[in-house]
């Protein structure tokens, strides 16, 4: 249902309380009757089936039946997808190729703009945190950001050093949280409870917790020949995300990176593998 993220904004303000809804209850598009969402968005029944037809389908019935078949598959444990019959189909790297170009394809500009003016904020700090999966994503992404800008840390570790971290953080601080399903239930919740500055969400569904909590959401597209979730659009939008800092925090960036760069020549720790070094 990643429609909800590409046609929302064509949607009238009690048709967007809909979507709205959606969001913050994934169960509710794959089980609640059309008059239970209704009153839980507190709309006309009208209003829901007006917004299932502009999100693109027939009616809420075919909504409700394309969100249970999506729920089944993004649910599936990656124990489940081994047994499916068949090997894969597609060349190498192709899904993962499609993977990016959807991502791209449906990310409203102006949404990873406002991510990357927050994170262009020097007066913020910046935190990364990634479910299962994602962890080495997250500390990639806070790795290239601070070589660019102070104030950056990784949320790492056990559970209570990342509620410490969550909790003694400033309200102005803000964090990009990395996951897809199936959720890392005690991501969301140290989130909820102990985090209260802006979320930038980097997820796979307007319905992921991760998006209801958020303040930016990006939605990437996870397809997989394998078992496992590829991670190749969520590597490319933190790319991004890190390229649009870089532009906006040039001058103070390139000091940045000209003092790294000096102190690691002068303990000559790294090789280019030919025995010269590249021009400055």
């Amino acid at each position: 249902m990643a429609v909800i993220a590409r046609r929302g904004p064509d949607l009238t303000s009690a048709e967007g309380r809909v979507a709205e809804t959606l969001a913050q209850s994934p169960d509710l598009a794959a089980f609640a009757t059309v008059t239970e969402l209704a009153t839980q968005a507190g709309v006309g029944v009208a209003t829901v089936m007006r917004a299932s037809q502009k999100l693109g389908y027939d009616g809420y019935a075919q909504l409700q039946a394309a969100a249970r078949t999506e729920m089944t598959r993004r649910l599936q444990t990656a124990a489940a997808r081994i047994r499916v019959t068949g090997t894969a189909t597609a060349p190498p790297g192709r899904v993962d190729s499609v993977n990016i170009e959807r991502t791209f394809d449906q990310l409203d500009p102006a949404t990873i703009q406002r991510a990357i003016a927050q994170l262009a904020d020097t007066d913020r700090c910046v935190l990364a945190v990634g479910g299962h999966g994602l962890r080495g994503l997250a500390l990639q992404f806070i790795d290239e950001l601070s070589s660019l800008r102070p104030g950056c840390s990784a949320v790492d570790g056990s559970v209570v050093e990342v509620q410490r971290v969550l909790a003694t953080s400033d309200d102005t601080d803000v964090i990009v949280a990395m996951d897809v399903a199936r959720y890392d239930r005690w991501l969301h919740e140290a989130l909820e409870k102990h985090f209260s500055g802006p979320v930038i969400a980097v997820t796979d569904h307007p319905l992921s917790p991760l998006a209801g909590r958020a303040d930016v959401s990006i939605f990437v597209q996870t397809e997989s020949e394998g078992p496992f979730e590829s991670h190749c659009a969520t590597l490319a939008v933190l790319q991004a995300l890190t390229a649009g800092v870089a532009d906006i925090l040039r001058d103070e960036a390139t000091e940045r990176l000209d003092r790294i760069e000096s102190a690691w020549a002068a303990s000559d720790l790294l090789t280019h593998g030919s025995g010269e070094r590249p021009q400055r």
